[in-house]
């Protein structure tokens, strides 16, 4: 459980980086992701079962990475297993680290308003 918060926190931490490398602004950046957030939790099963709605929504939700968060944190906090969500999470975790930490790297953002 320990290990999948760290990993947790870790995706969402590059995601975050890697948003506000395309904003000059505070303003722009925060508007972006308070439009977004909102959106990404109702579009998760953080709130009901996946099971029990529209197939729409279900599409919507295999292409949000909130909702396989939430699917592992659930089966390693209740079965203490890891599944086929955790390898997903784990792995757009190491691919957003690598493109955060390249992009750091080479300084192709702009970090006059950081």
């Amino acid at each position: 459980m320990l290990t999948f918060g760290i990993i947790s926190t870790w995706f969402w931490s590059s995601l975050a980086m890697l948003v506000s490398f395309f904003f000059k602004k505070y303003a722009q950046r925060d508007l972006f992701i308070n439009l977004t957030v909102l959106p990404l939790t109702l579009a998760s099963p953080a709130f009901y079962s996946l099971h029990h709605t529209p197939k729409y929504l279900q599409t919507i939700s295999k292409f949000n990475p909130l909702t396989y968060n939430i699917i592992a944190l659930r089966e390693s906090f209740l079965y203490g297993k890891c599944s086929g969500s955790f390898v997903t999470i784990f792995i757009f975790t190491l691919l957003f680290i690598v493109i955060t930490s390249t992009i750091i790297a080479k300084g192709e953002f702009n970090a006059s308003e950081c």
